[in-house]
């Protein structure tokens, strides 16, 4: 299961994958966990885009 290179959405991924998005039921704690999940991918963005900075920043000097 890649969803990064899938290129799709997740209504379009989870009816591939599991059957059809819109009798997918959520429940608070699924929702707890997918903004979790997203916090933390921005945080490593984040982390990944500095590295790339100090990287540059390096090679310059």
């Amino acid at each position: 299961m890649n969803m990064a290179g899938d290129h799709i959405s997740m209504p379009a991924f989870w009816t591939r994958e599991f059957g059809d998005w819109a009798s997918f039921a959520a429940t608070k704690e699924m929702v707890q966990l997918a903004l979790d999940a997203a916090l933390m991918w921005s945080n490593l963005a984040v982390d990944l885009k500095q590295r790339l900075r100090d990287e540059d920043h390096q090679q310059a000097a």
